[in-house]
């Protein structure tokens, strides 16, 4: 029921829209990254967890979380799938809704 909408709430058209945005985005990394990789940017982007904690989860430092979250991004750049890359963990979030 669009029609009764509230000023600033999404139609579900756009809700379905970024959500098919979102797995698209999902997939192109699934394809790009090996398992553990893909653990570490669903906990960054998804779960919402903070470098360094997925840092401690994963055996790994901070820089080196961030190093593989700039390689996605820019891959996701490069196959224009991100206008512009987002800072912070709300990312993929944004483009789920």
């Amino acid at each position: 029921m669009d029609f009764l909408m509230i000023e600033g709430q999404k139609t579900t058209q756009e809700v379905w829209e970024r959500q098919s945005d979102a797995r698209a985005v999902l997939a192109v990394i699934r394809e790009i990254c090996d398992k553990r990789e893909y653990a570490i940017l669903r906990d960054y982007f998804i779960e919402g967890k903070v470098m360094e904690d997925i840092g401690k989860t994963y055996g790994i430092g901070r820089e080196r979380v961030r190093q593989l979250i700039r390689r996605v991004r820019q891959e996701l750049v490069k196959r224009k799938m991100m206008k512009q890359m987002p800072e912070g963990n709300k990312g993929l979030r944004g483009i789920a809704g």
